[in-house]
């Protein structure tokens, strides 16, 4: 009989992977972050017996949120400040709870592996059946941006059902990391399908015509085959991807003429004298800022007084809003993770379908951490809701086997 901790603990993983895959679907997606916060409260009452473990990085994590608490008193932009510390904070109070409660990584994978192939589908729809498409995003989006991304699609790039090519090339990443892992973990005769499936998503990415993401994905599967061979000794697999990848690609730009537009505006963007798209000239404006004030910053939310859209440099923001101790914190919080989840991956061949479930997981979290790291540089990773709970998510390693509860409320792992 199904209790009702596995009910709420289902149904919390549902609501996060719904709010992290169509998180733009939601008129007000805080609302939302409350209710999962509400949840995960819930969830500790109908437990009969919680651990929940902190390791070093969530330490962290309480620390950078205490020192942006602390930036608040001196910040220009309170109200934005005290928004963004409650969201993150309640995100991490969510992860913490919710990935301490039973066995939920396969579910969660399941769930974010069918809501991915959901966007890579209408990206690549949209150019065979663009009515069934359009009519699926004029239901799901806000009037205004359903013009925007009629626009942004007119204009070369390929929002699928998302409301911009960034968030839509973001969740195509989350879909290549599963099949990437599958075909590193699963056995030859199945390869030849995650192969076909992996073609398939990286041809989605291009269709979206972000750049920057295109580069970081390439990048993180060269890193990822190659934390692979070193890690696990397996080369044969990783090899042939890596060959495989570099001679697809520039294939795949000669063959879809969609493509072209990245090169297209490659060459616009050199010709105009700014190959960032506008960046560098933020870049330039929030570092003199930061100079003012290096070792604290000027407070939680300063950067957004700048530029109301962010400044589309992690790192460079924190350092100007938390100073060089923050920025430094969140950076010690990012490598940990890296090094705890490769330290996690076996030398040894699986010796069951939990065991496989739970390698391939390991992969995924490492593929999303990189991407995450890589994206910092050029987009807003920390201070977009759905993927800070992304990555807080896949950053959580810890291996859980099946439990058991017994009528005295015992815990057996």
């Amino acid at each position: 009989m199904i209790s009702q901790k596995d009910i709420l603990l289902k149904l919390e993983i549902l609501l996060i992977a719904v709010f992290i895959m169509f998180w733009y679907t939601f008129y007000n997606p805080i609302v939302i972050i409350i209710g999962l916060f509400i949840n995960s409260f819930i969830l500790i009452i109908f437990s009969n017996k919680i651990r929940i473990r902190i390791n070093y990085s969530d330490i962290l994590w309480i620390l950078l949120i205490s020192i942006m608490m602390f930036s608040l008193i001196y910040t220009d932009n309170f109200r934005d400040g005290i928004i963004y510390l409650s969201v993150l904070t309640m995100l991490i109070i969510i992860k913490l709870i919710t990935c301490n409660i039973g066995e939920w990584k396969k579910y969660f994978v399941k769930l974010v592996h069918a809501f991915s192939l959901i966007h890579v589908a209408c990206t690549l729809l949209i150019l065979i059946v663009p009515d069934i498409v359009n009519f699926i995003r004029k239901i799901i989006l806000s009037e205004y941006e359903f013009r925007t991304t009629t626009y942004l699609i007119s204009n070369g790039g390929n929002t699928g059902i998302a409301n911009q090519t960034g968030t839509n090339s973001v969740y195509i990443t989350v879909y290549l990391a599963i099949i990437i892992s599958k075909i590193l973990m699963r056995r030859k005769n199945e390869n030849r399908k995650y192969s076909v499936l992996l073609v398939i998503g990286f041809i989605a990415l291009l269709l979206t015509s972000k750049r920057a993401v295109l580069l970081i994905n390439i990048l993180v599967l060269v890193m990822i085959c190659v934390i692979i061979m070193v890690r696990k000794k397996k080369y044969e697999l990783p090899l042939k991807m890596l060959i495989g990848g570099v001679t697809t690609i520039p294939f795949a730009f000669i063959l879809i003429p969609t493509t072209r537009d990245i090169i297209q505006k490659f060459y616009l963007l050199i010709e105009q004298g700014d190959i960032s798209n506008g960046r560098f000239h933020m870049y330039e404006v929030v570092m003199e800022s930061f100079m003012d004030k290096p070792l604290l910053g000027h407070g939680l939310g300063a950067s957004w007084s700048l530029f109301s859209t962010g400044v589309h440099n992690i790192y460079i923001q924190l350092l100007n809003d938390i100073g060089i101790i923050g920025l430094m914190i969140f950076l010690t919080i990012l490598i940990l993770n890296i090094i705890n989840t490769i330290k996690k991956l076996s030398h040894k061949i699986p010796l069951n379908e939990e065991e496989l479930i739970y390698e391939e997981y390991l992969i995924q979290s490492l593929y999303i951490q990189i991407f995450f790291i890589g994206y910092g540089f050029s987009g807003n990773p920390l201070f977009d809701y759905f993927i800070i709970l992304l990555y807080l998510i896949y950053s959580n390693t810890d291996y859980r086997s099946k439990i058991i509860y017994t009528n005295r409320g015992e815990v057996y792992e």
